[in-house]
């Protein structure tokens, strides 16, 4: 029996089920401020590229923490293998590990907080505390140049219960959408090809989750996250555009870790083609020594 998928469909299906389940983990939506800690030296990179920078998950200064919502995803994986799916639907299953860790260099975070004048903020990440004000809702004005990211505000998550279910629901999601949207028995190289293809789509859907995944021992960070990452063309033949488009965008710090460059247009009466960038933060507070260790 000849074999066919339709990766747009499937491609819509999954965002639509991220979607769902991101607005469930978003709760009752981004917080109108949010803060972000850092040292006097991040503070004069900032005013000076007018930009906060977001940082390739591949890159994370704790890198256990990909990995721990990688180990749900393939829990899940496993347990919905062990439950008989089969054809087309565990073929890609069983792909998605190695498409996750493959779409790690493609993900970038900022990261926030709620809280104003937190002592374990400032003990952690440092004394200067950046008020940035959300006016977009649910969208971040904090964004790179270009049409070429997508750009998104996440809420992290610590609680087991919650993230289990989210990543159940998500890969309960692609079984279902892998079984909906192809017909006949996958077999040799063209199957191969299209699995490898619909995994990508796939993986970066997962990465929108897994990137507000973070171990319960990291709680008191109350984090939020501004998730930058390429643009998914769900009908082009060939996706990997996309991620060159975005590479444009990555730079290199000293360090060698690989960031992209978020920052705020300035808003004027009159609309221009490239309006420029304005420093992104509101306020600057700055908590006295006797706070840190």
């Amino acid at each position: 029996m000849s074999f066919t998928s339709w990766p747009f469909q499937l491609g819509m299906d999954l965002a639509e089920a991220v979607l769902l389940i991101r607005q469930d983990l978003l709760g009752e939506g981004v917080p109108p401020v949010l803060y972000h800690y850092t040292g006097l030296n991040g503070v004069l990179g900032i005013i000076k590229s007018r930009a906060i920078h977001a940082i390739s998950t591949e890159d994370s200064k704790d890198q256990t923490e990909i990995a721990h919502g990688i180990a749900i995803v393939q829990e899940a994986i496993r347990q919905t293998l062990d439950s008989g799916v089969t054809g087309f639907a565990r073929m890609l299953l069983e792909s998605l590990p190695d498409a996750l860790t493959a779409r790690k260099r493609w993900t970038f975070v900022a990261c926030f907080c709620p809280d104003l004048g937190s002592s374990f903020h400032c003990t952690e990440y440092g004394r200067y505390c950046l008020r940035f004000n959300n006016l977009l809702g649910s969208d971040s004005q904090l964004r790179p140049q270009g049409l070429y990211a997508d750009v998104q505000y996440q809420h992290v998550i610590y609680a087991p219960p919650e993230k289990y279910e989210a990543i159940r629901r998500a890969v309960a999601s692609i079984t279902a959408s892998a079984v909906r949207n192809s017909y006949g028995e996958p077999q040799g190289p063209w199957a191969e090809s299209l699995v490898k293809s619909h995994a990508r789509i796939v993986a970066q859907c997962l990465m929108d989750i897994i990137a507000s995944l973070k171990s319960c021992e990291f709680a008191k960070d109350r984090e939020w996250r501004i998730v930058c990452r390429p643009n998914s063309s769900l009908a082009s033949s060939a996706p990997d555009l996309d991620d060159a488009a975005f590479n444009s965008l990555i730079k290199i710090r000293d360090d060698s870790k690989q960031y992209v460059e978020l920052s705020v247009r300035e808003q004027g009466e009159i609309i221009v083609p490239f309006p420029k960038s304005v420093v992104p933060f509101s306020a600057i507070y700055v908590t006295e020594d006797s706070h840190r260790r």
